[in-house]
């Protein structure tokens, strides 16, 4: 209890039915077989996990954008750069395009596992707002807490750390988590992108 008062805030930050209607978002490559992006962006709060892509905010990107603009100063001074230059554009079109037909663009939660939390700074570009509040499901919060503060100063993201219920020999996986969490703060939660591995059994 020592260790955990240190953490704790004064006042919850959430409580139960603080949101209408929410979706936990799963990372099954079902949903890109579907578009239910908005549909999901619909929702009063939408929980996702891990690292899944939502927009265009990835690190690479960044990159490959400038590039672009690379490419485009040169076509000044070479011609032979034009074809590569709108090349380079059509491709950033479809980059633009990826996942936010399918899983949306609205994240209000991201529940992370504890390797997930070691790379904040890859979760944390994940949304370009800057708003989405990461919850670091973990059993050993004051080193994960440590590692926060360390990293916090960087990222405009709230950040908080989850211990959660036991559900004995159940899953315990970030997908049941996100479940757990929307669950107590939400008046009702609707699941979308979850699936079971062939000859899973631990339910």
């Amino acid at each position: 209890m020592e260790k955990l008062a240190l953490v704790l805030p004064e006042t919850p930050p959430y409580v139960p039915r603080q949101f209408g209607r929410c979706a936990v978002i799963g990372n099954s490559e079902d949903l890109l077989k579907t578009r239910f992006g908005k549909e999901i962006d619909g929702y009063d709060a939408v929980v996702r996990e891990n690292g899944a892509p939502i927009q265009v905010s990835f690190p690479l990107l960044r990159y490959f954008l400038l590039f672009c603009f690379f490419l485009n100063y040169l076509n000044f001074f070479l011609p032979s750069c034009f074809i590569k230059l709108y090349l380079c554009t059509f491709i950033c079109f479809l980059v633009l395009q990826n996942h936010t037909e399918y899983v949306g663009r609205k994240s209000t939660f991201r529940l992370l596992n504890r390797g997930s939390a070691k790379a904040l700074d890859k979760v944390a570009d994940l949304d370009e707002t800057g708003k989405e509040v990461l919850v670091v499901k973990t059993t050993i919060h004051d080193i994960m807490n440590k590692m926060i503060r360390f990293q916090y100063w960087v990222y405009d993201n709230p950040v908080y750390l989850m211990l959660g219920a036991s559900f004995g020999s159940s899953a315990k996986g970030t997908g049941l988590k996100a479940l757990e969490f929307a669950l107590s703060i939400c008046d009702s939660v609707d699941m979308y992108g979850f699936t079971v591995d062939p000859g899973y059994k631990e339910w």
